[in-house]
């Protein structure tokens, strides 16, 4: 599960970076997790859709970065 924490990690800066949301890191059970709060009263579904969105973005570019999965020696 290390490498799940790792790129929990590894999104928390580029996703705040955007200045489009802020997310949190916390260690939940041992796991690196991010969090994000919904506070806001006027919150609507498209700020949530736009959200999600920024987090996917900076996922795929995480993912685009790093090393590719050694091959699975059982297939």
């Amino acid at each position: 599960m290390r490498d799940a924490d790792n790129t929990s990690q590894d999104l928390l800066h580029p996703i705040n970076a955007t200045g489009d949301l802020l997310l949190s890191g916390a260690d939940v059970d041992g796991r690196y997790v991010l969090r994000m709060f919904l506070l806001n009263q006027r919150l609507r579904s498209e700020h949530l859709d736009q959200a999600l969105a920024v987090v996917h973005a900076a996922a795929q570019d995480v993912r685009s970065r790093a090393p590719p999965l050694p091959a699975d020696p059982s297939r």
